[in-house]
């Protein structure tokens, strides 16, 4: 939550796949601070059973034109957005903040995932283009989550603590095969080349995050990216191509 002067506004949720201390990971919160001149940032767990672990709380100020906007990746990373591509296909329906949002129903794909597919403009020779998204989980994932955890009754303790002794990669390969985990492709030469996994970001916000795609093999004029997730799992408000070279931030 961000003190905007009048009131507590909540911008993010934070480490919400952080459920084992394997999967323990840094995590990034977009806080505007044009014409402020004070800041208070309160966090707050709202999980009356869940304990929370933070090892470290940061600021960090971007400086940057008024005509960019600022959005990090998974990763941490800042980039510079200029203007991004719409894609052809999905246009209604993937425009921020209309109230609209594409939830992962339709199309099923042969592992019994859920595909989108969209079409850019490639107008670019670069060999890198962001990926633009606002996202969220869905209150379903939540609910299917609780459902599944409660079919091992009181077993539940001790499957949870074998988990926590379970790598990162296994527990994220695990989340990457039940489609928890949002991947990411774009098309080269007729094939779906992997670029990254998106990890869960929490049901009541809609996250602004980048995904760095390799133009790389890209030809013609269409720049096809695909997402792939489990059954209902996901919400994408927005999805935008960003073909700009990273402007200078300070």
């Amino acid at each position: 939550y961000v003190n905007n002067g009048k009131e507590y506004v909540r911008t993010s949720n934070a480490f919400v796949g952080s459920v084992s201390k394997t999967l323990e990971q840094p995590d990034f919160a977009l806080v505007p601070l044009k014409n402020a001149s004070l800041l208070k940032v309160e966090i707050i767990n709202e999980e009356e059973q869940e304990g929370q672990y933070i090892n470290e709380v940061k600021l960090l100020e971007i400086v940057h034109d008024s005509q960019i906007d600022v959005i990090p990746d998974q990763s941490g990373n800042i980039f510079g957005i200029v203007d991004p591509l719409k894609p052809r296909n999905n246009e209604d329906v993937l425009v921020a903040d209309d109230g609209l949002s594409y939830d992962f129903v339709e199309t099923e794909s042969e592992n019994g995932l859920y595909e989108l597919t969209l079409d850019f403009d490639h107008v670019s020779a670069a060999d890198e283009a962001k990926l633009v998204l606002a996202l969220k989980n869905t209150y379903w994932a939540s609910y299917v989550m609780k459902e599944w955890y409660g079919l091992f009754g009181s077993e539940i303790k001790d499957i949870k603590v074998r988990n926590a002794k379970r790598t990162a990669e296994a527990q994220l390969n695990w989340q990457k095969e039940q489609g928890i985990t949002l991947s990411v492709f774009i098309k080269k030469e007729g094939r779906w080349v992997f670029q990254d996994d998106v990890n869960v970001v929490g049901n009541t916000i809609y996250r602004d995050l980048v995904v760095p795609i390799d133009l790389s093999g890209v030809e013609g004029e269409t720049a096809s990216v695909k997402l792939v997730a489990g059954f209902k799992l996901w919400e994408i408000d927005y999805a935008g191509l960003d073909y700009s070279e990273n402007s200078a931030l300070e």
